[in-house]
């Protein structure tokens, strides 16, 4: 039967009638965990005003147990010494731990092939007090060798044990050893290397140290590794950076440390994962001051602005308003410090999309220009795009020639046809009383009526006609709206163009009639035999 069965007071009786030291040996042999079993008596006798350790065994206690006078006057030769120490360990036993190392004053480098090192043990099992106990003597030593110019001997063995026990300490989630390991002297960048090698194994994931860190949420943890020099940009093999995974799990202090350091809030983190940044400010869950944080950070990286503005392209949906707020507050910000009339002018196209009329307000008294294109619209057509009416009367208020001078020569009107967006054709008609047939300032010499055919709009084409469009203008090739028709629309639209006046017997440059162009181009999606019908039915 195995000691370990046995109880406490039957081991001790066996020990007391044990006079060979040869057969204490091996029973201690069959027994590693001896220290920690006899812990509380074994302690009791260890009194502190004792002057040696053979005193200490010879209290006044130890009468009734001679077996203990034995292994106290025999305990540096004491048998598998090793196996105590790891039982120690094993259960937390600091006192007997610290007890055996102060009797030999040395700390073993490496354990055999069978036991694993005692700081290893206490670091999985999660007891501090025995790390701490052991990193004391490790330390103790290793300023000795140090001092005799020994250290290099059992060097790379002491390495391995700590990084052992760091990532055991990450595994099984122990934030206090994990710090106590990561504040040690000798403790260094060569042990985090190890622990991100495949030289240490792990019960867990194969994060680098750094992002394991991270991912727990250890600040204190991850500032000491790198006052150690690890390289806070390390991956993870999807490619999340410790900056990444404390941004995605909205650990401020984690992120703060980081930063601190120098890591990059724009550092794209693999496919499918972003930046920090951008993490942060399409969250679902609102986190203004993470944000606020990394923005700050950002300008030290992002001084065009690209990804910052970037942000504020996403749909409204994905931003919730306290985000999409702070965007907006830096991207003023920048845009009244930027030098450049087309970054400036880029700030105001994405507060026009947002719907910020205080933001446009702003932009507009830092002279941002109107006029230039941002994604091929001018501010005013970038207001009729996102249907911001309110912004429309602004930007119009500010430059009026902007209702005339589009992109590409096109009117505000023909543009609201285009993406019909009947309220603002409205307000352009009524309230500024733009002119619905005039043409565009380029070669096509369209109308608004045409361009609401060309993108078959019939309700906004009935407004248009409504409001006075004239259903015989001609743009370039001299095509009327029934010829824009045939080409482009179907035969509803056909049907409300004859309803109001349209001729079929209307010719382009060509000598083409409505009938003719459907025949000739039409696109055959559109229901093309229908359309001839019609078109044939009003023939001359």
């Amino acid at each position: 039967m195995s000691l370990a069965h046995l109880p406490d007071e039957l081991l001790l009786e066996i020990f007391d009638h044990v006079d060979d030291l040869a057969t204490l040996s091996r029973l201690s042999r069959c027994n590693s965990w001896l220290f920690s079993v006899l812990e509380p008596r074994l302690y009791q006798y260890s009194h502190e005003h004792a002057d040696s350790i053979d005193m200490k065994w010879a209290m006044e206690h130890n009468k009734d147990y001679p077996f203990r006078r034995r292994l106290a006057y025999n305990l540096p030769w004491f048998p598998d010494r090793l196996s105590c120490l790891y039982g120690a360990a094993d259960r937390g036993s600091d006192r007997v731990l610290d007890f055996v190392l102060e009797s030999s004053k040395k700390l073993p480098w490496e354990m055999n092939k069978i036991l694993e090192h005692p700081l290893i043990v206490a670091s999985v099992r999660g007891h501090l007090a025995t790390v701490q106990v052991l990193l004391h003597h490790a330390t103790a030593e290793y300023h000795q060798q140090r001092r005799i110019g020994t250290e290099a001997a059992g060097a790379e063995s002491l390495r391995h044990s700590l990084a052992t026990s760091f990532r055991g300490a990450l595994d099984q989630e122990h934030g206090a050893i994990a710090r106590e390991l990561a504040a040690s002297v000798i403790v260094d960048r060569e042990v985090f290397d190890l622990v991100d090698s495949r030289h240490v194994p792990s019960n867990s994931d194969r994060l680098p140290c750094i992002v394991s860190a991270a991912v727990r949420g250890w600040a204190d943890t991850l500032e000491l590794l790198i006052s150690k020099g690890v390289d806070r940009e390390a991956r993870a093999p999807s490619g999340a950076t410790a900056l990444y995974v404390a941004a995605l799990q909205s650990e401020l202090d984690c992120v703060e440390v980081l930063l601190q350091a120098g890591a990059n809030p724009i550092l794209d983190a693999g496919p499918g994962n972003g930046t920090p940044l951008g993490i942060v400010a399409t969250s679902r869950e609102t986190h203004t001051e993470l944000l606020r944080t990394l923005l700050t950070a950002a300008k030290a990286f992002d001084t065009n602005f690209a990804v910052r503005g970037g942000l504020l392209t996403i749909p409204d949906g994905h931003l919730l308003k306290e985000h999409k707020k702070l965007l907006m507050e830096d991207a003023l910000e920048f845009a009244v410090l930027t030098p450049s009339p087309l970054l400036r002018a880029w700030v105001l196209a994405i507060a026009i999309r947002h719907g910020d009329l205080q933001a446009v307000g702003v932009l507009l008294k830092s002279n941002a220009n109107t006029k230039l294109q941002i994604g091929r619209c001018t501010a005013v057509e970038h207001a009729i795009e996102n249907d911001q009416i309110a912004i429309v009367n602004v930007l119009v208020g500010h430059c009026p020639e902007a209702l005339i001078q589009g992109s590409n020569g096109t009117t505000a009107l023909q543009f609201a046809a285009i993406h019909n967006k009947a309220a603002i054709c409205e307000l352009l008609l009524k309230q500024y009383c733009v002119d619905v047939n005039c043409p565009s300032l380029n070669e096509r010499q369209t109308t608004a009526l045409h361009e609401a055919v060309r993108m078959n709009h019939p309700l906004m084409v009935l407004f248009l006609l409504q409001s006075g469009a004239n259903i015989h203008a001609k743009e370039q090739g001299g095509y009327t709206p029934l010829h824009v028709c045939a080409m482009f629309s179907d035969e509803r639209m056909a049907v409300l163009l004859l309803e109001h006046g349209a001729d079929v017997r209307a010719v382009t440059d060509e000598k083409l009639t409505a009938l003719q162009v459907a025949q000739k181009c039409g696109n055959p999606t559109l229901m093309r035999p229908a359309l001839l019908s019609v078109l044939s039915r009003k023939r001359p």
